[in-house]
């Protein structure tokens, strides 16, 4: 049919990637919006260096204020602290193996 369906996983921090990288882009989509403009776009400072590998796009949840971020890596798929300690992600593009401490890259803020 013509109903747009997104499937959320049950467990929490897949919830959240569902969330910043597919679900947010459709429902503005729907919304006659840019997906590829996200609200909440903001520049700063890693207070951590962020690792990544070559080939692979990787969501890095932060806590961003007073134009610092720090970056949260979250262990396991129920690791509710560690996402709630969250207001935000930055995108380790593929072609990238991460960034050094102190590097200023773009976040974008948790909109819904």
């Amino acid at each position: 049919g013509d109903t747009p369906v997104v499937l959320i996983p049950g467990e929490p921090v897949g919830a959240q990637a569902v969330g910043d990288l597919l679900a947010g882009p459709a429902l503005r989509v729907l919304n006659g919006e840019r997906a590829d403009v996200r609200p909440g776009r903001i520049s700063g400072a890693l207070s951590h260096k962020v690792t990544s590998s070559l080939g692979v796009v990787d969501s890095v949840r932060v806590h961003a204020a007073d134009g610092d971020l720090r970056p949260r890596r979250i262990r396991t798929e129920l690791d509710l602290p560690a996402l709630a300690a969250t207001n935000g992600f930055i995108l380790v593009e593929a072609e990238s193996e991460g960034y050094q401490a102190g590097t200023v890259v773009p976040a974008y803020l948790d909109d819904f």
